[in-house]
């Protein structure tokens, strides 16, 4: 070996900040790819250090001192403080004078003078002295000897030494590091049991993702240095015989005075039967009866009679593996035998479990039992199961609602018995409260205690076990309606967040809105708004035609009103609005369009999707982009106005039934033949009309008379001024031979386009004008065929634009 670790070697072009690395790289100084990634830098300096050369990582002022026997070792910290990486000759290596790296070759010895070389002279000494290492030499066969270092020699209890003093060569803690055969690290598995030489004991070795490995849970510092008669591991702690025990965990907890209040709660549990029959190690927390004890009496006693609860603690100190403190190096959440993780963590004064400090030294109340590792712990880390609702919203960080509970003096609802579901607002959603609220309800007792009650409904009601419209009563005896979404769920205009959150006394939903009492009806909540009078008028006049009510009267409370305002009515024009308000057939039928049996809120639509929600009259489709709300064309202006009926949200646009759109949307002109004077600059395309008419649509179709032009569809109003004017000049007259029925429609190419050609076509109409009253009746005859002949082929290829 070298006799001092090598410097490393300073690199041919690096910057100042390099050139302090290759002195001494403080792993997690540099930015790293991954937390097991070697970052490009230290690849660099690694292949600078020449042959043969491994890392030791060490973190000063500690006792964490590492040779890794890799040459190239990722950044990281060490329970939070930062890991410094140097060289060293790898096993079996030596420096040679003059040259780059280690070139040197050391020969082989037995295991004993092995590990004296390698940092454990003082039991290679024990070994010596009480006659193990020459019976050893004597046998002839190959050995594995896991030799403790000699700083670990120097911190032996008393009761320890007094156990080595004037040992022999049967002695059982020297007897107890030695393995039959040449055990390398690299032919272990991540949990494996190895007969040692003590009869009727086993070592456990373990390797762990943070890249420590363990022997019954002593981290091995320094591996896999050959010897001529096997191979020598240095590990950091005395291998005890004392802490082994040949029971299972289930007994060593029964059989140890310390554990009676867990040992009740065992023996009601089928689980650690279960544990018994499988070939598996294990990892118990054990907490003692002083930390039972720190409960309060009817909490105990609750989870004593409470058989889910009861499993639920078991299982949650249960980890299905092996887990040695010595190889926690940084925050790890371990999985346990129930749903929850345990977090586990360390820093300088040691390693902890969900902020619980294990005993002084990683190996001080550890028991090694045949199928795992018991720790003794002074608290008892609770699953959710185990906790109150109050003890839930800590945990939850709903800090503003336990504020408001507090100040409703309502802790003890949520902490004591009883079995309730709390709906809580998040910490978002209190926060996005009205300006103001907040400060009432941290004044007025009463106020906040309304607030609470309202959140909490009796007895437990899991996802589960929600139906779509299903009601829940709160403590105030107020309806809270919930809902089923596809992936989620809703409660009035709130969406469930985290759902399920299972505690003691109740369970926990936690919501993104705050809840209010729905409590004014449907139409109080629209004169809260002068805006919206015009769907009043309309539920009114519908109100009066019992064959086309609405009929929101009954039990059902979970509608989605879909109301446009005033303005959005305004548009339809005064002879359209009158006509629709008139025709009580059609307006069932639009205001139909505008109601979803069901009770949606806006939060449940997610961005960039579509969604197709049926409503009493056809079809709609909702999508949400950039943070607008459209339902088909109409964008929502207010939404989540909760009420006794379900919900309301403000659109912007009138919902016309489809029916409507794709058959009512013509208006019918009596008119002789098509003028010559029809362009294909014309804003209304004429056509033949050849369908027949619906007779049981005439109600939607009723037609009224226009002075200058007869008969038009009331859906579309009269034809647009320039068209009018040519029918009071009389223009076309004189061809009544032959009168025949046509319709026009709309071309969507927008308002101002559209009086754009209206102003050309007042000029192109007064020129042809005078071109129709100058023409003989064969010129008339003519220009009229051509005209058809061109409006065709206009209708044609203009449909395709339509």
């Amino acid at each position: 070996m070298a006799d001092s670790p090598l410097p490393r070697r300073r690199p041919l072009a690096l910057d100042a900040v390099a050139a302090l690395l290759v002195l001494g790289v403080l792993v997690g100084g540099l930015p790293s790819v991954a937390a097991n990634l070697v970052s490009d830098i230290n690849i660099k300096i690694a292949q600078e250090q020449g042959p043969n050369t491994c890392v030791i990582e060490e973190v000063p002022g500690t006792e964490h001192k590492i040779w890794t026997e890799c040459k190239y070792w990722a950044d990281r910290d060490v329970c939070g403080r930062k890991a410094v990486v140097r060289y060293d000759c790898c096993e079996g290596f030596s420096r040679v004078e003059g040259q780059h790296g280690c070139t040197g070759v050391l020969p082989l010895q037995d295991v004993v003078k092995t590990a004296g070389a390698a940092g454990a002279a003082r039991f290679a000494a024990l070994l010596e002295s009480s006659g193990l290492a020459d019976q050893l030499r004597a046998e002839g066969a190959a050995f594995t000897l896991f030799a403790p270092s000699d700083q670990a020699m120097d911190e032996l209890t008393s009761s320890q030494l007094a156990a080595l003093r004037g040992a022999r060569a049967d002695n059982p803690v020297l007897n107890h590091h030695v393995v039959a055969n040449k055990q390398l690290s690299r032919a272990w598995g991540a949990d494996q049991l190895l007969p040692s030489r003590l009869r009727g004991s086993s070592l456990r070795v373990n390797k762990y993702s943070s890249k420590i490995e363990t022997v019954n849970c002593a981290t091995i510092v320094r591996k896999d240095q050959e010897a001529s008669n096997g191979v020598v591991h240095i590990v950091d702690t005395l291998l005890d015989p004392e802490r082994s025990t040949y029971s299972d965990l289930s007994t060593a907890v029964v059989q140890d005075g310390r554990f009676r209040q867990l040992s009740r709660l065992m023996q009601r549990s089928e689980l650690f039967n279960a544990m018994r029959s499988h070939n598996q190690a294990y990892t118990l927390l054990a907490p003692n009866d002083e930390a039972f004890q720190k409960m309060p009496a009817a909490r105990l006693q609750r989870l004593e009679n409470d058989d889910q609860a009861r499993e639920a603690l078991l299982r949650h100190l249960v980890l299905p593996h092996p887990v040695c403190l010595g190889a926690v190096v940084g925050p790890h959440r371990f999985p346990t035998k129930g749903p929850e993780r345990l977090a586990f963590d360390c820093d300088a004064r040691g390693v902890s479990v969900e902020g619980m400090r294990f005993g002084a030294g990683a190996t001080a109340d550890m028991t090694l039992a045949a199928d795992g590792f018991l720790y003794m712990l002074d608290e008892v880390p609770l699953p959710n199961r185990v906790k109150t609702l109050l003890q839930l919203t800590q945990d939850e960080r709903l800090y503003s609602f336990g504020e408001v509970v507090r100040a409703a003096g309502l802790e003890s609802l949520l902490d004591g018995p009883g079995d309730y579901t709390l709906f809580a607002p998040s910490e978002a959603a209190m926060a996005s409260l009205p300006f103001g609220q907040m400060n009432r309800l941290r004044a007025d007792q009463g106020a906040a205690r309304s607030f609470v009650m309202l959140h909490v409904s009796r007895g437990r009601i899991l996802t589960e076990t929600i139906t779509d419209n299903q009601v829940a009563q709160t403590l105030e005896s107020d309806s809270l309606r919930l809902q089923v979404y596809r992936k989620s769920y809703g409660v009035e205009d709130a969406l469930v967040e985290r759902a399920d959150v299972q505690g003691l006394n109740g369970v926990l939903h936690v919501i993104t809105k705050a809840l209010r009492a729905a409590n004014a009806t449907l139409e109080e909540t629209l004169r809260q708004d002068a805006n919206y009078t015009t769907f009043l008028r309309a539920m009114d006049r519908l109100r009066e035609d019992s064959a086309n009510s609405l009929e929101f009267r009954g039990s059902r409370t979970a509608y989605t009103f879909l109301v446009p305002s005033d303005e959005a009515f305004q548009r339809l024009g005064v002879t359209r609005l009158k006509q629709l308000l008139a025709n009580t057939t059609l307006l069932a039928r639009t205001l139909k369009n505008h109601v979803v049996d069901d009770m949606v809120g806006t939060e449940s639509f997610r961005e960039n999707l579509q969604y197709a929600v049926p409503s009493r009259y056809g079809g709609l489709n909702v999508t949400r982009a950039d943070g607008r709300l459209k339902v088909n064309d109409a964008t929502v202006l207010t939404c989540d106005r909760t009420n006794r009926q379900g919900v309301v949200h403000y659109i912007n646009k009138v919902l016309m039934p489809p029916d409507h759109h794709h058959h009512h949307h013509h208006v019918t002109v009596v008119a002789p033949s098509v003028p010559p004077y029809v362009t294909q600059r014309t804003q209304v395309h004429w056509e033949e009309r050849v369908e027949e008419r619906d007779e049981s649509d005439q109600d939607d179709d009723e037609e009224y008379v226009d002075p200058d032009l007869g008969r038009v569809d009331p859906d579309l109003g009269p034809l647009p001024e320039v068209y009018r004017g040519r029918e009071r000049a009389g223009l076309g007259q004189g061809l009544g031979q032959g009168l025949q029925e046509h319709r026009y429609r709309e071309d969507r190419v927008g308002p101002r386009h559209y009086q754009h050609q209206q102003q050309h076509n007042v000029v192109d109409q007064r020129h042809q004008r005078n071109q129709y009253h100058q023409q003989s009746q064969h010129h008339q005859r003519h220009n009229a065929a051509r005209v058809q002949h061109s409006t065709h082929h206009y209708l044609q290829s203009g449909s395709n634009n339509y």
